[in-house]
């Protein structure tokens, strides 16, 4: 319930600053330039599948983002991060059709963002070839789709 209210609280960020700032918040952990992994991993476990509402989800999101965008020089830290979350979710197995979304607005949000700034060709090819299975995958929600495309 503590992650949900967070969640519901999150405010709209306008820049990479106050994304960081608004995510440690929320996870409860200083706000450092060693703290981007605390934040992403409150955003992917907590801070989307906890949002009460689109708005609130779509804040997060945006949040992510930002921060993706301005850290661009540690793109292979968050993907590390973003495939991790990936794998754990693979082996834990069924997931609600909530999270289900979630999972894809992070494939299309914060690995799109990533791929932008992903000087390996082999890895961006990864993550294209990663949004294109999520675009021709039966149970994808509009929602995701709009945001892959």
């Amino acid at each position: 319930k503590a992650q949900a209210a967070a969640s519901a609280a999150f405010p709209a960020v306008e820049n990479a600053g106050e994304a960081l700032a608004a995510l440690c918040k929320a996870a409860a952990v200083a706000a450092t330039e060693a703290s981007l992994t605390d934040a992403l991993n409150w955003l992917l476990r907590s801070g989307v599948p906890e949002a009460p509402s689109s708005v609130a989800r779509d804040r997060v999101l945006r949040a992510g983002s930002l921060l993706i965008e301005d850290k661009a020089s540690r793109a292979a830290e968050i993907t590390a991060v973003l495939e991790a979350y990936f794998a754990e979710k693979q082996k834990s197995g069924k997931s609600s059709a909530k999270v289900l979304e979630a999972d894809g607005l992070f494939d299309a949000k914060l690995f799109g963002t990533v791929a932008l700034h992903v000087a390996d060709g082999a890895k961006r090819s990864a993550i294209r070839e990663r949004l294109v299975r999520r675009l021709l995958k039966p149970t994808t929600t509009d929602v995701v789709q709009r945001a892959v495309a």
